[in-house]
């Protein structure tokens, strides 16, 4: 499906209000799955969307279906708003005992200040069509249960929200939720009220917790009892193969092996066939990784991103593939340095195995040189270690000549 397919259908839901004007779209994963295409490729259906006012991006409820007629380099007022904030209420885009966006995703959405969306509320709220509880913020009143507040206190506030992401999507089996901090910054509560809205979704099997991991989605396939590192192996392979675990993100080892009541050696030997298909990876510290079958020597953003161990995998890989050819000099450490955005004490480090290995060798003056074959691989010559700093003597004298005659 090309990312124009992809776009019609998009403009298809939100017209026959399977995405409803003022309502987030599901995540781009949740899409990529839907449609069984790449993130990338709803990324760059999506960004059309955007430039045409069709979608807006607002920070934390992500891509949302907006009124044409609310969007555009003219800016609006409250009376317009109120007009369409009224038409979404009647034909239930907002529905009764529904919280209202909050005041600052209305002012995004309309390119207005708070202030005029709060005053684009006031003749709905003096209507009774919609109410106000407080900090907790407005909802639409129920025309048949006017006494009835929206779903009821914070930790109910919280628990729906939290429901409703295990169902879209936004949170997927075996994937880690928020912290209980970040959880509590988000919906302005207290940890508490987080702990006690989780408690309930705990209780139904749809989150589990394990101490000092934090909170993770449970997967019903991993809810039976789990008989060795084959079964966890498949667990993983399946949720790679439908991108529970995504290309070019991290593993949680850890995670897994509380989930699955395992040891972290049951974990390691799960996912050491997965190495060897080269649909995972290792770097050490920074931990275990999804392969990208696009840049399979990539590490995924989120930790160390750029270490000895791994820049000397990389250098590894490009003296294999011929990058830098036998007896070449190799970037200095300074340009490495820069590439990879590390300081220059990182690269001397990542050269340090590869010397060991004698696949490259240091010449004067700092240089380093791709070691060509070993003197036992080619008998008569010299070997590596004594060719290469030849071979940088010779280069330098050179030079100094030329510069002499000049």
């Amino acid at each position: 499906m090309t990312p124009e397919q992809i776009r019609k259908v998009i403009r298809k839901r939100v017209a026959d209000g399977t995405y409803g004007l003022g309502t987030s779209l599901p995540s781009h994963r949740v899409l990529a799955l839907e449609l069984g295409v790449s993130e990338w490729a709803v990324r760059k259906a999506l960004q059309p969307l955007r430039d045409t006012g069709d979608l807006r991006s607002i920070p934390g409820r992500g891509n949302v279906a907006v009124d044409r007629q609310a969007t555009g380099p003219v800016s609006y007022g409250s009376k317009q708003i109120e007009q369409i904030l009224r038409a979404r209420i009647a034909d239930g885009t907002y529905a009764a005992r529904t919280w209202l966006p909050p005041l600052s995703d209305l002012a995004v959405e309309f390119g207005v200040s708070t202030t005029t969306a709060h005053t684009a509320t006031r003749p709905l709220k003096e209507e009774k069509l919609l109410g106000q509880r407080g900090v907790l913020g407005t909802y639409v009143i129920d025309p048949e249960a006017p006494t009835e507040h929206a779903p009821g206190s914070d930790t109910a506030r919280c628990e729906q929200a939290i429901r409703t992401r295990l169902r879209d999507g936004t949170y997927l089996p075996g994937s880690r939720l928020p912290t209980n901090m970040a959880l509590a910054d988000e919906f302005n509560v207290g940890k508490g009220v987080i702990r006690s809205a989780l408690k309930p979704i705990r209780e139904d099997g749809l989150v589990a917790s394990h101490a000092g991991l934090g909170s993770y989605v449970t997967d019903p396939r991993a809810l039976q009892p789990i008989d060795g590192a084959r079964a966890v192996e498949q667990i993983i392979r399946a949720r790679i193969a439908e991108g529970t675990y995504a290309a070019h993100t991290w593993l949680p080892p850890r995670t897994l092996a509380a989930e699955f009541g395992v040891s972290h050696s049951t974990v390691q030997a799960a996912m050491t066939p997965l190495k060897r298909e080269k649909l995972i990876a290792s770097t050490g510290t920074p931990g275990t990784y999804v392969i990208d079958p696009q840049r399979p020597l990539a590490l995924p953003p989120g930790k160390t991103p750029h270490h000895a161990v791994h820049i000397g995998q990389v250098i590894r890989q490009r003296l294999r593939d011929g990058i830098y050819p036998p007896g070449r000099q190799l970037p200095t450490v300074l340009k490495l340095s820069v590439e990879f955005g590390v300081t220059r004490n990182t690269i001397s480090k990542a050269f340090k195995p590869l010397k060991k290995s004698r696949l490259v060798v240091s010449g004067l003056q700092g240089k380093v040189y791709a070691a060509r074959q070993s003197a036992t691989d080619r008998p008569g010559l010299l070997s590596a270690e004594q060719e290469i700093p030849q071979l940088a003597r010779a280069t330098d004298l050179e030079l100094e000549r030329g510069s002499d005659r000049a």
